[in-house]
């Protein structure tokens, strides 16, 4: 029908055939319900991912302030158009090239670029670097603050190899965050699965936040099927396509 064909071509049919089955061609009820499935799983993560980022990078950055006397964003060098010397920053060549990368955003929007300001604008992808990247002083950091950061992480071993598991989890759940934030497909992941992990990483950091988490995430009570969604689609647009 009309009006069918004029919300394809508004979605835009490059964007819907990643949902249409492999073998049609065709754009039916089955391709946009499968779209819309995609978009409401992707919103039960939206309150667990924001949780989840603003507790972790808020975690390290205040175990760093408790236990070292350099400030957490020091640099050298401030301009990342400059050489890099290695044993003059704190910060790898890639993690200073991102706190460079903020101050100067922060400055070019004429905001303010104190600590917590900082914080906010780096990404994700910063915080995790801070785990993966295998730079000395990260490793001499994570010695000393990983049980402040992860206080309810019970763990044998090396805090070393330990840091590096728990890095690669959260590095597992910044790319299914980049995804969903980035309007990508999520129908073939388990949600179930992703959403347990990030709720076992806000336990290691905090019990009540934890609580919280577990209280208002709506996860559990997702329960559209793609089917309801093209007998809703059905509805709108006549019989399916």
């Amino acid at each position: 029908m009309e009006s069918f064909e004029k919300i394809i071509n508004l979605i835009a049919k490059p964007r819907l055939e990643r949902y249409c089955p492999s073998t049609n061609t065709a754009f039916t009820l089955e391709c946009l319900s499968r779209y819309i499935l995609n978009i409401k799983r992707a919103e039960t993560f939206y309150f667990a991912l924001h949780m989840l980022e603003v507790s972790l990078r808020n975690a390290i950055y205040n175990s760093f302030q408790k236990h070292f006397e350099i400030p957490f964003f020091y640099l050298h060098e401030v301009d990342s158009r400059q050489h890099y010397y290695k044993r003059k920053e704190f910060h790898s060549r890639e993690c200073w090239k991102m706190i460079c990368g903020a101050k100067h955003h922060l400055e070019k929007r004429g905001e303010s670029t104190h600590d917590g300001k900082l914080i906010a604008e780096l990404n994700f992808g910063f915080w995790t670097k801070l785990f993966l990247d295998n730079h000395r002083k990260y490793t001499e950091m994570w010695r000393v603050i990983f049980d402040d950061v992860f206080p309810n992480k019970q763990y044998s071993g090396g805090i070393d190899q330990v840091k590096n598991k728990v890095g690669l989890q959260i590095d597992e759940i910044r790319k299914i965050r980049n995804r969903i934030f980035h309007y990508e497909p999520i129908l073939d992941f388990d949600i179930n699965l992703i959403h347990q992990k990030i709720f076992e990483i806000v336990q290691w950091i905090d019990i009540d936040l934890y609580r919280l988490l577990e209280t208002f995430n709506s996860y559990k009570e997702f329960s559209l099927s793609e089917r309801e969604i093209i007998d809703i689609l059905t509805r709108l647009y006549g019989r399916e396509k």
